[in-house]
This record gives C-alpha cells, structure tokens and sequence, in this order.
C-alpha cells in the first residue's frame, strides 16, 4: 500500500481556519435557542459548538453540531443577523439552505456536511454571496453547475474535490484555493480564460499532480498576482522557470515543498521583485513523495 501524506492538506486548511477564527472578536452571546446544541465529535475536543463573533467588520456565526439545525434554532441565527457562515458536520443540510439563503450571506464554509447538489444548487440563489469555502467535501453536485457557473457576485472559491467545482467559472472569481483531488493541472487550466483571477492556491495531499508540469498551466493565468504552492517537489529548468512569464506575480509561497537552494537563487534572480517565501519539505515526507512517484510509474507500465 502506498503510504499517504497524512493529514497533511487537513492540519493546514485547519490551522489557516483556526487562525481565522481566533482573530475574530467575540460580539455577542449565545441565544438560548442555541445553547441546547451539542459540538459534533468529528471536531477537535474543547471546539464550541457554537461562536459567534465579527469577521472582516461583519456578523458572523460558527456552527459545529452533529444535528439539523431546528426552526427555532435558525430563528436565533436569523435574530442574529450575521453575514459570514461557518458549519461543521450536520448543522446545514438541503432544507436548511433555504433559510440560509434568506439570511443573504457574504461568505459561507461548511466542513463535511451532508448537503446534495440539490441543495448547493441554492447558492446560486445567494445574490451578494462572495466566498465559498468546501473542506473535506468530495462528492459531485451536477445540479448546482449552472448556478455557481454564472454565479454574478463570487469572488473566493475553495474546494478540495468536485464539490461545487463548477465555481471555477464564476465569472468574477478573484482569489482560488484548491485542494487534494482538485488540485489538478486540469482545474488550474479552467482558470486560465479568467481575466480576474489575482490569487491561486494548490495544496496537494496523497496527490502528485502539482508538480513541475503543473507549472505550465499555472503560467496560463497571466492575471496571476499571488501564488501558493504546498506538499510537493519542484525544479527551476522544469517548474518554476515557466511562470517567468507571469506578469505581474509579486508573492511565491512555498510551504513544504523541496526545491534545491540554487533552483530557489534562479527564480529570484530572474523574477527580482516576486517575495518569495519558502518553507522546506521534512525529509519524511519527500519520502512519502517518491514512494507514490514510484506507485504511480509502476501502475503506468502495468497497462
């Protein structure tokens, strides 16, 4: 069995949620329609079940039950007023996105919860909705396709498979986050007909799909002001040099990725005014790297 990059893409997404969170300040306390909630036990133990605080100067409410939200209990976040979202597991379910519309959020995350494309169909009903963030979601949702394709206020995608993917061609799309199975040179050439997309994200887990020949197609999105990359090998000669012809890229985030000092020296000599920052791959986990390298060459002359 090919061993994984365990928990990689998740301690990230967590910490960098974490950290959102902490630098928001508590607003307002918990109405006694939601008190009663019980925080789900897919979350890390002393996690509330319920915060609510402001995020980027707006109301805003974090929900981590193991349970539907009652009518009552939206009556309570509706009395709230918030306009930034966060659920965690079963509080948010294809019922509930009908309240949730009506609230008209700007920003919305939700963490493995149960909703259909039927339900992620109602986004498209959210007519100021600017971030939408999917972690731990995978499955397919054909049915909000045409909705979040020509979603006309969505600014910030995240996902880490097809879950609502077809965000990618929200028209005004600005700022793009991808990872696990959506990191994948084929999501990141979908960007390249954008004329708005400013920030790129990719955030490989047990995935060796960005890698120096994804670099081509990161160098399509000539708009390209901010890129990250994490979890993964690169080269100057066949990776980095490609996005010498990105314009007006000004920062490159490297976290946890393996890239030689001289390689490194090469891309800032060439690209002078890019900040550059870097963070080595541990050792166990560039072995991690190769043994899935070697899986996959194997599999490929098996066929």
């Amino acid at each position: 069995m090919i061993k994984t990059l365990p928990h990689l893409t998740s301690a990230v997404l967590g910490l960098l949620c974490c950290a959102s969170l902490h630098a928001a300040e508590q607003s307002a306390p918990i109405p006694e329609a939601l008190q009663s909630l019980v925080c789900s036990k897919r979350n890390h133990e002393g996690t509330p079940a319920v915060r609510i605080f402001t995020k980027d100067g707006l109301p805003a409410i974090s929900l981590n039950t193991g349970a539907p939200l009652t009518d009552a209990q939206w009556d309570a976040v509706a009395a709230l007023h918030p306009k930034w979202f966060s659920f965690n597991d079963l509080g948010l379910t294809d019922k509930g996105m009908g309240r949730l519309v009506a609230l008209d959020p700007v920003s919305v995350t939700l963490r493995i919860t149960p909703i259909t494309g039927a339900g992620a169909a109602k986004f498209g009903a959210m007519k100021h909705l600017r971030s939408l963030t999917a972690h731990h979601l995978t499955q397919p949702t054909p049915e909000a396709n045409e909705a979040l394709a020509s979603h006309p206020t969505l600014e910030d995608f995240r996902s880490a498979g097809d879950f609502c993917i077809a965000a990618l061609r929200a028209p005004h799309l600005k700022s793009v986050e991808l990872a696990q199975n959506a990191a994948t040179p084929a999501r990141v050439e979908e960007l390249a007909a954008h004329s708005k997309i400013e920030s790129l994200s990719l955030f490989a887990h047990n995935v060796i799909t960005v890698d120096d020949a994804c670099m081509a197609s990161v160098a399509k999105i000539k708009t390209l002001k901010e890129l990250k990359l994490a979890f993964t090998v690169l080269t100057f000669d066949h990776g980095l040099k490609q996005l010498l012809t990105l314009p007006d890229l000004s920062q490159l985030s490297l976290y946890m990725v393996d890239v030689s000092e001289a390689d490194l020296q090469k891309f800032k000599a060439a690209m002078p005014k890019v900040q550059v920052k870097h963070t080595p791959m541990k050792p166990e986990y560039r072995k991690t790297w190769d043994e899935m390298i070697a899986a996959a060459s194997k599999k490929a002359d098996a066929k």
